[in-house]
Order: C-alpha cells, then sequence, then structure tokens
C-alpha cells in the first residue's frame, strides 16, 4: 500500500504516524509541506500525489485540511483531527473517506469533525472517536489510523499467502506437539542460530510471537500444511523487524526435495507485493546454508552484505518489488 502522509502545522517529516505505517511494511511519501505559506504546502501535496499516484491520503491536523483542498480523484482519505476551518476552502469530503478524532482534543473541536460529517453527508460511522489528544500518536489511534488505510484501499491483511501444494494458516493452539518435532530434527535446525533444538517451550513461545506478530502487522510465519497429506510441515512468512520485513521458512525433513521452499517463499513474496502492498523484503542466511541460498537465488534477491552474527557468518539479500513484476516469482 503506498501512503501519502501529510503532516500537521509544525510537525516534522518522519514523525510517529508516518513511521508507524512505514513499520508495518507500507510505502510512506511524506513530504515537507510549508508552514508559513499554505498555498505552497497545497502545490507541495498537489505535486506528490501527481507523481505517486497513492492508495490512500492521510492528512493530519493541517494535513487535513490540505487532503481535502488538493484534487486527488477518488483516491481515499484518512482525516486526522482536520483543521478543516482553518485552512482552505473545502466545506465537505468526498464519500470514501475515513475522520478520527479525540473528543479531548483542545486544539481542534471534535464538534468540527462531525459538522464536516454532516455536511459532507457521510454515515455517522465514517467519524471514529478515538484517542486522548490532538496527536493521536498512542498505540489504539496509530491501529485505528492503519485500520482505516486498510480497509479503505481493500487491503485485506488477514489473507494468508497461497500456493498449488501447500495451505498457509493461523497457528493454533494444538499445532505444538507437531511443530516440536519438526524443531527437534538436528538437520532441520543445522542452520538455526547455534543449530541446538528447541525446548518445548520456545516452539510454543514462537507460536504466540506469530500470532501477536498477525493480529499486529497484518502478517507473521504462518503455519504451512501440505495439502495432499493434511500435515504440519513447517513455516513459511514474513518477520516484522520495525524496517525491511524479513522473509523466513522451515520445513520438515520429510518434505525437502520437492522444491516446496522455493514455493512457500514464492508465494509469501506474491504476498507481500499484491496483498500487502510491501515494496522490500529482506532475506538472511548462514553461508554454509546452500540449500536456502539456493531458494533465495531462484528468488532473484541480491545479496547485499556478509556479516557475523552471534560468531556466524550470515548474508543479507534483498527483493525490491519496483523493479520486479508479479509474476518474476513464480517458482
Amino acid at each position: 500500500m503506498k501512503v501519502l502522509f501529510l503532516h500537521g502545522w509544525h510537525s516534522v517529516v518522519g514523525g510517529r504516524k508516518p513511521t508507524y505505517l512505514k513499520e508495518h511494511g507500507h510505502e510512506v511519501i511524506n513530504p515537507a509541506l510549508n508552514d508559513g505559506d499554505y498555498d505552497a504546502a497545497i502545490c507541495t501535496a498537489q505535486t506528490e500525489y501527481d507523481q505517486h499516484k497513492p492508495d490512500v491520503i492521510v492528512g493530519s491536523s493541517r494535513g487535513g485540511a490540505v487532503a481535502v483542498n488538493i484534487e486527488s480523484k477518488d483516491t481515499p482519505l484518512v482525516l486526522l483531527c482536520p483543521a478543516w476551518k482553518n485552512w482552505g476552502t473545502a466545506t465537505t469530503v468526498k464519500p470514501n473517506t475515513v475522520i478520527l478524532h479525540s473528543r479531548a482534543d483542545d486544539v481542534i473541536p471534535f464538534a468540527d469533525s462531525e459538522e464536516f460529517v454532516a455536511n459532507s453527508g457521510l454515515p455517522p460511522e465514517s467519524l471514529i472517536e478515538v484517542g486522548t489528544d490532538h496527536r493521536l500518536a498512542d498505540p489504539e489511534p496509530l491501529e485505528a489510523m492503519l485500520e482505516a488505510c486498510q480497509r479503505l484501499t481493500g487491503t485485506d491483511m488477514s489473507i494468508p499467502p497461497q500456493s498449488d501444494r501447500l495451505t498457509f494458516r493461523v497457528w493454533q493452539d494444538d499445532d505444538s506437539e507437531c511443530f516440536h518435532a519438526i524443531n527437534s530434527d538436528p538437520q532441520v535446525m543445522r542452520y538455526v542460530a547455534n543449530g541446538q533444538f528447541w525446548p518445548i517451550s520456545r516452539t510454543q513461545q514462537f507460536i504466540e510471537s506469530a500470532s501477536a506478530m498477525l493480529k499486529r502487522s497484518g502478517f507473521c510465519q504462518w503455519a504451512l500444511i501440505h495439502r495432499s497429506s493434511g500435515c504440519l510441515i513447517g513455516f513459511g512468512g514474513l518477520v516484522d523487524t520495525g524496517d525491511v520485513p524479513e522473509i523466513g521458512w522451515r520445513l520438515a525433513r520429510d518434505y525437502w526435495g520437492e522444491g516446496l521452499a522455493t514455493e512457500a517463499a514464492s508465494a509469501v513474496l506474491n504476498h507481500a507485493r499484491e496483498v500487502l502492498g510491501i515494496r522490500r523484503v529482506m532475506a538472511t542466511v548462514q553461508t554454509e546454508n546452500a540449500a536456502s541460498i539456493r531458494v533465495i537465488e531462484k528468488l532473484g534477491m541480491t545479496r547485499d552484505q556478509t556479516f557475523l552474527r552471534d560468531g556466524w557468518t550470515v548474508s543479507r539479500y534483498f527483493c525490491d518489488f519496483t523493479t520486479r513484476l508479479a509474476d518474476d516469482f513464480n517458482p
């Protein structure tokens, strides 16, 4: 998902809200808007919109007033405490708009957003009361902002990847025993950190962390089910690193040599681009792990650097979707 984020008056580029969107794997265009010249701010925003053609526009406070006064066709708007009465001439907003506002806002009255919704003939649910102040930078409003962007753009973050021979699904409580057997195989774990098998508590922790990440970020290391056998055979997916998401996979040894790792990784890359709107993915691998390196090379990922991590030599690879076509990732 590509987001044009228009910041508020006296706010800075790269603030908490655009950073939050970026941390969740989305491309964020966050131009500096002139604080002293509203017309110049409009010009900057219009230029950025025309150049980047974003999937959604997020406008915060004065940035919200900028958002509703540029020509943005049918691009959805997410407005955060919009200061529409303070700047610009717009008194209504397009139908595909969501407004987030705190009733405790002491800068822009909540009643202004109620009036904006009424003027525009929007349904009452278009105005979401959230947060405890004007900034809307706490976890709850940040999550609401992300959810509004996803809903307006049709980005369903709950849909897992798909492939011919594998089912990707959320983890279930009774997966731990089967997954623990995979994590207890020395050959499977040979190139995972120090190569030691995981105790059952570590396996359970992985499942809990993946479930929490899916809720928080919209992606995770999904459980992999072999379609023909119905067995849980490992995992495949993405890790939210706080910057560029990292792809990873692990398969039970009985399923090696069938091209399933490449199939899983290809499905994850296609999902990252086509469903999640992620623009860049990385992979890290121990340099002695020839099998995983072959998969990475089949995917066309580019090696960036090699370094020491916890005493092991590791290479890092990147895939930049802005220079690749979706069908490049078909195994």
